[in-house]
């Protein structure tokens, strides 16, 4: 917000001689010195932050990781409970002598 209209009020005082091509000198150099501040801005945001954030994406990261470990054994289990259950059933419909025989 006001890095933005002060970088228009100094670009419309570097391009005031400009005629009627000034308006549009100052749009270039007010977005050129608006690029150029967010730039070191964010620089400096990295620099001072760049630890803290990578240890919290990394740690976001893990609490996923985990989360999908959780939902894929939990997963597996209901698949292997499923295809036991499966077994069994089909085991129950096929002739057995020494269980059906007696």
């Amino acid at each position: 917000g006001g890095t933005i209209v002060a970088s228009a009020a100094g670009a419309a005082a570097a391009c005031a001689p400009g005629g009627p091509l000034a308006l549009l000198c100052s749009l270039a150099a007010g977005a050129a010195a608006w690029l150029i501040v967010d730039k070191a801005l964010i620089t400096i945001d990295e620099r001072l932050f760049r630890e803290k954030m990578r240890a919290e994406i990394l740690e976001a990261v893990n609490e996923q990781r985990r989360a999908l470990e959780a939902g894929l054994l939990q997963a597996h289990a209901g698949a292997i409970d499923h295809a036991a259950a499966s077994v069994g059933e089909s085991l129950q419909r096929v002739f057995m002598p020494l269980r059906d025989a007696l």
